[in-house]
């Protein structure tokens, strides 16, 4: 059964879009960050988890999913595997080289309430084999056309049948129309938005678009919406639009309409967070819920991302320890290997042409504690294992090239309840009531519109208590002056020019020394002005000033930090062209990835990271009392923080105990000679 109103461009061409039909989807949704709706597995074998609500079995007609594959991918030593809640279905041979094609699911094995789809893509190049040939085999699924299939004829005009309607309007548009006589009030829009985010995948951002009562002429058929008027006699009732939408009927003035609204929409649970590891304490692997074990790809990335205290900080040279228990396979190719990395920094490369076809001694991985930071850090496993030949085809195989055991475990080495001040802990503690809109008049209706959408991703993670006092005010760039730059040594035309001017290569082009001649005074000052840099560096490591580190970076949206007096308040900026939706997804999705927003300024860039200034002149914050058993990590994290200062300190105290000393010889020596 084919959607003809979800038809989506493929490779073979756009196709054709039909009238309206009074099918509609409801979409599955992934366990991974997906581009444009499309899931992507890529690799000899890979593995993703979907789940799909359904209220209600009754108006389900079938189910489907819509996939393609790379010309790479050879149909006949390929399969595509997918289990519905337990029930394997016969293996699906991958043959759509030109667009999406369909698999058909039997709906007879769906439940009402969570459905757990497994869908594993096992694919084999056509010529080559290698690396690089993992890359160019893949299968896409497109989820906005991937689901159960609903007629909205059988949906039930009630609380049932609008939440599937609203799961089918958010998963295909990722936004829903309000129809209201004016302007709803933002306040209330909020809270809508805040109760919305249930019929989403947990992170993802929902906008909510105005239009008068009697708008007409979608260039989208509609699937739900939402309509407020004041004279509904009810707070709420749910109706069939004439063009077959469920509506949601809203009276914003009534008093209890919100919690009326709980019936319809259910408050959202929590997002379950990553897991947690307490530093001084060895825990597993799979404590931290690191489940890819397996690298069955001539290149695999197999991730664990974990959560420290927001307090935890070491700057000092103490080491951390990774207990690694792991096998691989025998006769791999020579220069088959394994490099081990946290936060981006290799930490070890391991053969694995050597000694394999067992399990390997549990080998204890040092590396310098200070590479973690507070909030969440990444371990990364990556296998490499060339062709053999690289020419051609991979030899069928369903053993893994590399298998990380459950034994393994990470140590991180505590410390002394310590910090810098930034914005990390506050992001991930984020809520929706906690936003402002800053706007001049001509941006407001933007600031509103984004501070609504961005209300919708910030569900509660689970186990991170809200902040009282936290607040993210949302800045229009022309409405700067509710921002306190000046603190931070930059001014607004520096932010227009991160986001719309060019880069100046000349602000961090190298600086080479000249040539003068014998004796000149211009070279004497440039050698003292470099000597002077060199100690400048040294006594402050770490980020030069902001507006010489944002002189050659450019970005769509900052977050900033203006006041450490005040680390609890953060500033959003953003320009007039902004798309809300993906800055709102970007941070959504920052409060759950090392991929973060740190320190006191923090820029979106065009790609979607976060690329971070910490102010150098800012000492660490201890936050628990000094003693006798936390001096000797206080003094480590100082004393790295900045040798020059920590140096001259010591200085400071020998001199200030030699004169103490000599004081006291010059004092007693006469009082000796009598």
């Amino acid at each position: 059964m084919s959607l003809h109103q979800y038809a989506r461009k493929t490779e073979a061409g756009p196709s054709s879009l039909a009238q309206p039909s009074h099918l509609l989807l409801l979409p599955f949704q992934a366990d991974r960050a997906v581009t444009d709706h499309v899931m992507r597995l890529t690799g000899e074998r890979q593995t993703a988890h979907l789940t799909l609500d359904i209220p209600a079995l009754k108006p389900v007609e079938g189910v489907q999913l819509r996939y393609r594959n790379s010309i790479n991918v050879q149909s006949s030593q390929s399969r595509i595997l997918i289990n519905v809640n337990g029930t394997p279905l016969p293996a699906v041979a991958p043959a759509a080289f030109e667009g999406f094609k369909t698999i058909s699911v039997p709906s007879n094995l769906l439940v009402e309430g969570r459905n757990t789809i497994t869908v594993q893509a096992k694919q084999a190049h056509r010529i080559f084999c290698g690396p690089k040939a993992s890359f160019q085999i893949w299968t896409e699924f497109d989820l906005a056309q991937s689901g159960a299939i609903v007629s909205s004829t059988n949906l039930p005009t009630d609380a049932n049948g609008f939440r599937m309607a609203l799961a089918a309007q958010v998963g295909r548009y990722g936004r829903v129309t309000v129809r209201a006589a004016g302007e709803p009030p933002q306040t209330f829009m909020r809270s809508m938005s805040e109760k919305l985010s249930a019929a989403s995948a947990g992170t993802q951002a929902i906008t909510l678009v105005t239009e008068g009562l009697y708008a007409n002429g979608a260039a989208t058929h509609p699937i739900a919406r939402i309509t407020l008027r004041d004279n509904l006699p009810t707070p709420l009732e749910v109706r069939r639009g004439a063009d077959g939408a469920e509506v949601l009927m809203l009276n914003p003035k009534a008093k209890d309409v919100l919690s009326a609204l709980d019936k319809i929409l259910p408050q959202s649970a929590p997002v379950p967070d990553i897991g947690k590891l307490m530093p001084g304490v060895a825990t597993s692997l799979k404590e931290l819920q690191f489940t890819d074990l397996n690298a069955y790809n001539r290149y695999t990335e197999q991730s664990l991302q974990f959560r420290l205290p927001n307090d935890w900080l070491i700057l000092s040279s103490a080491k951390a320890t990774l207990r690694l228990s792991y096998g691989f396979a025998a006769d791999l190719p020579q220069g088959a290997l394994m490099l081990v990395k946290v936060d981006g920094v290799t930490v070890r490369l391991l053969p694995l042409d050597t000694n394999g076809g067992k399990v390997q001694p549990p080998l204890d991985i040092r590396f310098p504690a200070n590479i973690l930071k507070s909030g969440v850090n990444n371990v990364t496993f990556v296998t490499i294992a060339p062709g053999n030949p690289p020419d051609r085809p991979c030899p069928k195989s369903d053993t893994p090239l590399m298998t990380i055991l459950d034994g393994s475990s990470l140590l991180v080495p505590s410390s002394p309840r310590m910090k810098f001040i930034g914005m990390n802990s506050l992001v991930a503690a984020l809520r929706p009531n906690q936003l402002v809109a800053s706007g001049s008049a001509a941006l407001q209706s933007h600031i509103e519109k984004l501070t609504t959408t961005l209300a919708s991703s910030l569900r509660p993670i689970s186990g991170i208590p809200p902040i009282s006092d936290a607040q993210l005010k949302i800045v229009a760039l022309d409405n700067l002056q509710n921002v306190s730059l000046g603190k931070l040594g930059v001014q607004p035309r520096t932010l227009e020019n991160v986001f719309f001017g060019a880069p100046d290569t000349r602000a961090q082009a190298s600086i080479e020394n000249p040539d003068y001649g014998f004796f000149n005074a211009s070279k004497l000052l440039f050698s003292l002005e470099a000597i002077g840099k060199k100690i400048s560096d040294l006594a402050q490591p770490g980020d030069p000033p902001l507006k010489e580190w944002l002189a050659n970076r450019r970005g769509k949206a900052a977050l900033v930090l203006t006041d450490p007096k005040r680390p609890h308040k953060l500033s959003l900026i953003v320009p007039p062209n902004s798309d809300a939706a993906q800055i709102a997804d970007a941070i959504a999705r920052a409060r759950l990835s090392s991929n973060a927003p740190r320190g006191q300024f923090s820029l979106l860039t065009e790609d979607g990271k976060w690329e971070n200034w910490q102010d150098a002149s800012a000492p660490p914050v201890l936050e628990e009392p000094l003693s006798l058993g936390n001096f000797r990590a206080v003094a480590g994290n100082f004393a790295s923080w900045s040798p020059l200062y920590f140096v001259l300190l010591l200085f400071g105290l020998t001199v200030l105990s030699i004169v103490l000393a000599l004081v006291f010889v010059i004092s007693t020596r006469g009082k000796r000679k009598k």
